[in-house]
C-alpha cells in the first residue's frame, strides 16, 4: 500500500456512498429529463483544465488554471461540468418535486430550466459554515445538520472541485474564464473539523454474537456458540456488529435467557471463588464477578441485588447461589450492551477509563478486557491518549487482533456463506464441502498473514504467493503442495484476493459465471458505491443460457434495457474482467465455445474511466486507486464503531487514512481518534452507571467499591427468654463442629428460636432446623424438642466447612 498524503482537503478521492447513485438510470422521470437534453454527451468526468498524471495530488489550495475554452457563461458550466457528470446520476432521483428531497431549497431540472436551477444553487453557495458554502458542505457530508442523501461528493473529488467552481462563479469570486476576480483570495478551504474530526452521537451497543461467544469464552471459561444459539443479526452495510442493526427481539431475549442458565450450570465455580464460603466471600464474588462480566465496577445497589439473589438460591450450596447470579448477570442490559457512554464534561461526554478499555478490547479482540486493561483502567491512565496507543499496539501485536481482521474480511467480502451458497451438483459436482471448507481456509490464512506481515492493499490484490492445500491446487491447475504450504503463483492467472476460490465462487451463479455479481460486489464492497435495488416492477432474472452466445453477450443484451442500463454500466464493465474464471473459481480460456472478451471499464472511480483487461488487470487497478483505499478505511470505521454513517464520514476517512502504510494501520487509527474517547450528548442525560466508581484524571487511583461488612444488629434474645450458650466441640484445617444448649431460666414453657452468626458454612446439622447456612443463622427446635419448660435444656449442633 502506498503511502497516504495529507491534501488541502479531507478526502483525496471519489467516494461514493449513497445508496441512490444512478436510481436515474431507472427513474422514468430522470430519463425524460436526461431525454430532453440538448447538449452532446459529455465524458464521464471532464477535466476543467490539463488532465493530471493518474494518481497526481493537486497542489493544495489550487484549482487547475483555466484553458482559453473555459471562457463559457455559467449556464453551459453547469450543465456540462456539474449537472451532467454528477448531479444527473448522483442527485436527481432524490432533488426532484416527488423526490424524497422534493420539500428542500434544491430542485433539479436541468437543461428544462437552468436559470431556476442557478438561481437555487446562487443562495447554497452564498450560505457558509467556517467559511465553506453550504452547496459544498450537504454533498460531502460535512455540513453540522447532515445531509439526507450521505456522502456523494468525496472532498477534493473531480466533482467537488467543479462544484466548487461553480459556487465561486455563482458567488462572483471567478468571471466567465473561470479566473480569481481578486487573485488574492483563494477558494474556501475544508470545513475546519476535517482536521480533527469532532466526535458523533453514540448509543448503547449490544453484544454481537462474536463478541458475546469470546466474552463467555474468556470470562466464564465456557464454549458456547452464540452464532449457532441465537437468531442472525441484521446486516447492515454488509455487517452485523451496526449498532442500530443490533436490537433484541422477543425471540432473541428468551434465546439468551436459555444461554444463560445453560452457561452458568457448565461453569465451573471454583475459578471464580477465592474465599471460603461466606457473607463476606459472596460479596466479594458478586463484586468481582460483576467486574468482569460488566466491564466496570459495580455499585452498592447493584451488589446488594446480586447478594439477595445468592442469599434466595444457596439454600442448596455456595456453589448454586453463584450459578444463579451469573444467571441473572448474563441477562442484564450491563452485560449485554457496551454501555461506552461516559461522563458529563464541559462540551459533552467523556467515556470513562473503564469503558475505553472495553472499546479497546472488543475492537483489538472482539473480546472482554484483558487483566493489563483492567488495570489501566483501575488506574486512570487509559484517560491519556498516550497510553491508548500505547495498549493498541500491544493489542495488534496480539494474534487475537488478526483473527479480528478474518472476521471483518468475511463479511467486507461477503465470503461467510461460502459453505452454503447454492451450486448445481450437475454442473460443478467438484464443489465438495470439503473444497469449499479449503477456499475459505485459504482466504483465512492469505489475510491474517498479511495483517500480521504489514501486508497493504497491493499485497491484497497483487500477491503472486498463498498458502493452499494440495486439493485446492489441483482445483486450481497449478503446482500442488504435500500438505498445506505456500504456493508460487507467478506466471499463473492467479494471485490477489479476487482471484480466490471463495470470492469466484461465493459470486456467481448456480451453473455459470455472473459478471453482475462480481461486478457488484467490486462496486460495492471495494468503492463504496451502493447501487439501489431496481425497481419493483423490473425483471430481474439472469437471462437465459443460449450455447450460441457467450455469457458476455447475453448480459450486454440484457443490459441495454433504458431501465437497467444506468446501473449496469456501472457494474458490468468490471465484472467482466473476471470472465475467465468459471462458476467455481477454475480458470477458462473459452466459455463454452466462445472465446472470452474480459475487457471492461472502472468508470466514476478517479479520474478518468480505466480501461482494464483481464483480473490481473482489474486487481492492479484497484491497489492504485485511492477510491479503494478510501472504502477501506470507511468499511473499517462502520465496522469498528459500529456506525451507519453518522459520523462526518468525508473528514473522519481522511484522518484516519492519512497514514497507513499497511492493513492493520487502520486500528491504531480509529483508537487516536476524538471519537473513541468522547461523544455528544444532550443536556438531560446523565453519567454511564458506575461512574463516580472510576478516576476521572489520568493517574488518579479510585479504590474499587469494597463494601464494609454490615454492622451487625443486636443479636435477637432467646423466644421466651431462654439462653443459648455455644461450645465448640472439634476444628479442623477446613471445618469444625459445635453444639449449642438452649436452657429456659423462665418459669413457664419456651417455644425457642435463636440466632447465631456462624462461622463457615453449615454442611451437617442434627436436634434443630436452620433457615441458611452460613452467616446468621437462625435455629428453631423440632417437634420433640421445640418446646422445653422451666429450668430445662435442649441440646443441638452443627459442623460447618470453611
Amino acid at each position: 500500500m502506498r503511502p497516504f498524503t495529507l491534501r488541502r482537503l479531507c478526502l483525496r478521492t471519489s467516494l461514493v456512498l449513497l445508496p441512490i447513485l444512478a436510481l436515474s438510470a431507472c427513474d422514468p422521470v430522470a430519463d425524460s429529463m436526461r431525454d430532453a437534453d440538448p447538449s452532446p454527451e459529455p465524458s464521464v468526468n471532464p477535466e476543467p483544465g490539463p488532465n493530471p498524471e493518474p494518481g497526481a495530488n493537486p497542489e493544495p489550495g489550487a484549482n487547475p488554471e483555466p484553458e482559453p475554452d473555459d471562457c463559457i457563461e455559467t449556464g453551459a458550466f453547469y450543465i456540462d461540468r456539474v449537472y451532467n457528470p454528477v448531479f444527473s446520476s448522483t442527485c436527481i432521483a432524490c432533488h426532484i418535486a416527488d423526490g424524497v428531497a422534493g420539500d428542500t431549497r434544491l430542485l433539479l431540472r436541468g437543461p428544462a430550466n437552468i436559470d431556476a436551477d442557478l438561481a437555487a444553487l446562487m443562495v447554497l453557495a452564498g450560505e457558509e459554515y467556517r467559511g465553506t458554502p453550504t452547496l459544498l458542505l450537504k454533498p460531502s457530508a460535512a455540513h453540522p445538520d447532515g445531509h439526507g442523501g450521505g456522502m456523494v461528493l468525496s472532498i477534493g473529488a473531480q466533482g467537488y472541485r467543479d462544484l466548487e467552481h461553480l459556487a465561486d462563479r455563482l458567488t462572483g469570486r471567478r468571471d466567465a474564464c473561470g479566473a480569481l476576480v481578486d487573485p488574492g483570495v483563494e477558494p474556501p478551504d475544508a470545513p475546519a473539523d476535517c482536521a480533527e474530526p469532532p466526535a458523533g452521537l453514540r448509543g448503547l451497543r449490544r453484544l454481537s454474537h462474536v463478541e458475546y461467544t469470546n466474552t463467555i469464552r474468556d470470562v466464564l471459561g465456557v464454549e458456547f456458540d452464540a452464532e449457532g444459539a441465537f437468531t442472525p443479526d441484521r446486516v447492515v452495510h454488509g455487517f452485523d456488529n451496526s449498532a442500530d442493526a443490533l436490537t433484541v427481539t422477543a425471540l432473541l431475549a428468551d434465546q439468551q435467557r436459555t444461554a444463560a442458565e445453560q452457561i452458568a450450570a457448565e461453569m465451573s465455580v471454583a475459578p471464580l471463588v477465592d474465599c471460603a464460603p461466606s457473607n463476606a466471600c459472596a460479596r466479594s464474588t458478586v463484586r468481582d464477578l460483576g467486574a468482569r462480566l460488566f466491564r466496570r465496577p459495580l455499585t452498592t445497589a447493584e451488589i446488594d441485588r446480586y447478594l439477595d439473589i445468592h442469599s434466595l438460591a444457596q439454600a442448596e450450596s455456595f456453589e448454586n447461589g453463584v450459578r444463579w447470579v451469573t444467571t441473572a448477570m448474563l441477562q442484564s442490559p450491563h452485560f449485554l450492551y457496551r454501555t461506552e457512554l461516559g461522563r458529563r464534561v464541559a462540551d459533552g461526554f467523556a467515556l470513562t477509563s473503564y469503558e475505553i478499555a472495553a472499546e479497546l478490547s472488543y475492537l483489538f479482540w472482539q473480546t472482554a478486557p484483558d487483566a493489563e486493561l483492567r488495570t489501566r483502567a483501575a488506574d486512570g491512565r487509559l484517560l491519556d491518549p498516550a497510553e491508548i496507543a500505547t495498549q493498541a499496539t500491544r493489542l495488534l501485536a496480539d494474534p487475537r487482533s488478526a483473527q479480528v481482521m478474518a472476521r471483518f474480511s468475511g463479511q467486507w467480502l461477503d465470503i461467510d456463506d461460502l459453505a452454503v451458497v447454492s451450486r448445481d451438483a450437475e454442473v460443478y459436482p467438484e464443489l465438495t464441502a470439503d473444497l469449499r471448507a479449503d477456499m475459505a481456509e485459504e482466504t483465512r490464512r492469505f489475510i491474517t498473514e498479511l495483517w500480521q506481515s504489514g501486508g497493504g492493499l497491493t499485497e491484497l490484490f497483487t500477491a503472486s504467493q498463498r498458502e493452499m492445500s494440495p486439493a485446492l491446487a489441483a482445483h486450481y491447475a497449478v503446482a500442488a503442495p504435500n500438505d498445506w504450504d505456500t504456493v508460487d503463483l507467478a506466471g499463473t492467472p492467479y494471485g490477489g484476493i479476487l482471484s480466490h476460490g471463495s470470492v469466484l465462487t461465493r459470486h456467481a451463479l448456480p451453473a455459470n459465471s455472473s459478471p453482475i455479481h462480481r461486478g457488484l460486489m467490486v462496486r460495492e464492497r471495494m468503492l463504496c458505491q451502493e447501487l439501489p435495488d431496481p425497481p419493483a416492477n423490473l425483471d430481474t432474472s439472469p437471462p437465459p443460457v443460449d450455447p450460441t452466445q457467450s455469457t458476455r453477450d447475453r448480459y450486454t443484451q440484457h443490459a441495454s434495457d433504458v431501465a437497467c442500463s444506468g446501473c449496469h454500466r456501472l457494474v458490468d464493465p468490471i465484472g467482466y474482467a473476471f470472465e475467465h474464471f468459471d462458476g467455481i473459481g477454475r480458470y477458462r480460456e473459452r466459455d463454452g465455445m466462445h472465446p472470452i472478451d474480459a475487457s471492461g471499464r472502472i468508470v466514476q472511480a478517479v479520474g478518468d474511466d480505466i480501461p482494464i483487461d483481464g483480473l490481473q488487470a482489474l486487481s492492479a487497478a484497484l491497489a492504485e486507486n485511492d477510491a479503494v483505499l478510501d472504502c477501506y478505511v470507511t468499511q473499517w470505521i462502520r465496522y469498528g464503531f459500529g456506525v451507519d454513517d453518522s459520523l462526518p464520514m468525508g473528514c473522519y476517512v481522511n484522518h484516519v487514512g492519512r497514514d497507513m502504510n499497511a492493513l492493520s494501520d487502520v486500528l491504531p487509527a480509529l483508537a487516536a481518534t476524538a471519537h473513541f474517547r468522547l461523544r455528544v450528548g444532550g443536556d438531560a442525560e446523565e453519567d454511564v452507571p458506575g461512574a463516580a466508581l472510576v478516576p476521572t484524571e489520568p493517574g488518579e487511583v479510585v479504590e474499587p467499591p469494597m463494601e464494609p461488612e454490615p454492622t451487625p444488629e443486636p443479636e435477637p434474645g432467646p423466644v421466651g427468654g431462654a439462653v443459648l450458650e455455644v461450645r465448640e466441640a472439634s476444628r479442623w484445617d477446613t471445618g469444625y463442629c459445635a453444639d449449642g444448649i438452649v436452657t429456659n431460666p423462665t418459669d413457664a414453657d419456651v417455644v425457642w428460636r435463636v440466632t447465631h452468626a456462624v462461622e463457615g458454612t453449615i454442611n451437617n446439622l442434627w436436634n434443630a432446623q436452620r433457615d441458611v447456612d452460613d452467616g446468621r443463622v437462625t435455629f428453631t427446635g423440632l417437634d420433640w424438642n421445640g418446646t422445653i419448660g422451666p429450668g430445662q435444656s435442649a441440646d443441638f449442633g452443627w459442623c460447618a466447612q470453611l
